[in-house]
């Protein structure tokens, strides 16, 4: 039986390390991303209950995507890996925004809808 030689083993090691590492980076990138949403929305969300009406519209739904993406950050990130979204703000946004329409599209189709007879 022949031994793997040393610098074959640092070279599979190393593309190992880096492929580990390239997973960890790309799940750090989409925290982070998520992270700067929620805080944009929890700033949004803070005109609740101001006096333009279309204002504090605009707060609850902030509000309520903020929740949202807090709740299933985890779901989020693990999501943009499988779907091998790229490390580009606009993909990552475009990711987001999208399986929240998803996910309030779902939450709607629970609820009866109003016939006029």
């Amino acid at each position: 039986m022949k031994k793997a030689s040393p610098l074959v083993l640092l070279f599979v090691f190393s593309i190992l390390s880096y492929a580990h590492s390239d997973s960890i980076t790309k799940e750090s990138y989409f925290r982070d991303c998520i992270s700067q949403k929620i805080e944009r929305y929890e700033r949004t969300a803070r005109l609740i209950g101001s006096a333009g009406g279309n204002l504090s519209l605009c707060a609850e739904h902030a509000l309520a995507r903020g929740e949202f993406y807090r709740q299933h950050k985890e779901e989020l990130v693990q999501g943009m890996i499988d779907k091998q979204v790229r490390e580009k703000r606009y993909a990552v946004d475009y990711f987001l925004n999208k399986t929240y329409a998803t996910s309030q599209d779902e939450s709607h189709q629970n609820y009866p809808t109003s016939k006029a007879e």
